[in-house]
């Protein structure tokens, strides 16, 4: 038989024949026209060097696009809540510094005054800290629950003091806001990306411009917030001293009781006789002495009234009514029709009409019948004399 010499049966010939094709597949390879694609995910949250690097590559730059707009998505959901919490724990904040007891606040409004004063101390302008990192959204406004030893959030609030609970929603509020402002910042990013990747020949500088306007608006929403708080818990102060002013009764005169309701010997003077039941209590206030108003209402009569000398009648509504009679000559501070305060002293102490010396004769009338000041005005919350 001829020997084949083209047979490859010795390992030297093997090794010139892989030789030569792997030769030649490197010669077709370097031929061949090169396309160099970058390795790129998409993302979420791509940074912006990852996203100029996606300029030269549509597909993958549309397969980015789309993904930026479901992130853009539910970052807008996610700013939106973030808010919400926001809202709620500045109003937190608000609230539990005008809980803070005052011990030398004489009323309730000016304790009222004292806490706004102190909210402006405390809170000041909320700081948002954009890039920090992330603490977590608080969603407890005042208290959380202490998981590792058992108490709820309402046994937490009860354990701390009025000042802890401030510095536990000055804490919640400012991170409640570094949330808000990240996730708005995040967003705006997003929206600034998408927009860089829809236009040619712009640098990213510009686009980075509406990230930081966002950041500055956010900044100034945080203090808007506070101050719309603070407007909105001194309104609701406001109601509740007025409803406070509306329901408190106050002593209408300083000094002894002379006398009480009921039947008592005629009383004559040189402007005429008493009757035999005495329809009012008698306090002893001397001469000059100031005469308040027992509680708020419309001044309805203020002049000589025979007996009961000069007069004022003051109406407090809800069929309720308070005279006060025997003030000097000239001792009326009020008119018919004025609207008078609990407590604004409305005359002065005298001893015109049927009296015997200076004193305060007060009357109160009860859907036009004259009733024992005494017990009325306890039942009320306040003394006589």
């Amino acid at each position: 038989m001829k020997p084949n010499h083209n047979a490859l049966n010795t390992p030297a010939k093997k090794l010139c024949a892989i030789t030569a094709v792997t030769a030649a597949a490197l010669t077709l390879t370097a031929a061949a026209p090169q396309s160099v694609t970058t390795a790129f995910t998409v993302q979420e949250s791509p940074t912006w060097s990852q996203i100029e690097a996606l300029k030269g590559q549509p597909e993958i730059k549309a397969q980015q696009v789309d993904a930026l707009k479901a992130a853009a998505d539910k970052l807008s959901v996610k700013a939106e809540e973030a808010r919400a919490v926001a809202n709620a724990a500045t109003a937190a904040l608000v609230d539990a510094v005008y809980e803070l007891p005052d011990p030398g606040a004489l009323d309730e409004a000016s304790r009222s005054a004292s806490a706004a004063e102190k909210l402006d101390t405390i809170a000041g302008t909320p700081a948002v800290n954009i890039g920090g990192p992330s603490t977590g959204m608080l969603t407890s406004t005042v208290a959380t629950a202490d998981t590792n030893h058992g108490t709820t959030a309402g046994e937490t609030a009860e354990a701390v003091t009025p000042e802890e609970r401030v510095k536990l929603a000055a804490e919640t509020q400012q991170t409640a806001e570094q949330e808000y402002a990240t996730a708005q910042v995040e967003a705006a990013q997003v929206l600034a990306q998408i927009r860089f990747l829809a236009v040619d020949g712009q640098d990213p500088s510009y686009f980075q411009r509406s990230v930081d306007d966002a950041a500055h608006r956010v900044a100034s929403e945080a203090a808007t917030r506070l101050v719309e708080q603070k407007t909105r818990k001194q309104a609701e102060e406001a109601a509740r001293l007025a409803a406070i002013e509306a329901a408190r009764w106050q002593n209408p005169g300083k000094g002894r009781i002379s006398d009480v309701f009921g039947p008592r010997e005629i009383i004559c003077s040189d402007e005429g006789c008493s009757s035999p039941f005495h329809r009012g209590t008698d306090v002893a206030t001397g001469c000059d002495a100031p005469i308040l108003a027992a509680r708020r209402g419309t001044v309805v009569y203020a002049d000589y009234d025979g007996t009961h000398g000069n007069f004022v009648l003051i109406d407090h509504g809800d069929g309720l009514q308070t005279g006060y009679a025997h003030i000097a000559p000239g001792g009326f501070l009020v008119y018919p029709g004025q609207q008078v305060s609990t407590g604004q002293q409305v005359a002065i102490s005298g001893t015109t009409g049927a009296s015997d010396g200076c004193h305060l004769h007060f009357e109160v009338y009860q859907n036009g019948n004259l009733i024992d000041p005494q017990p009325f005005m306890a039942a009320m919350g306040s003394s006589i004399g």
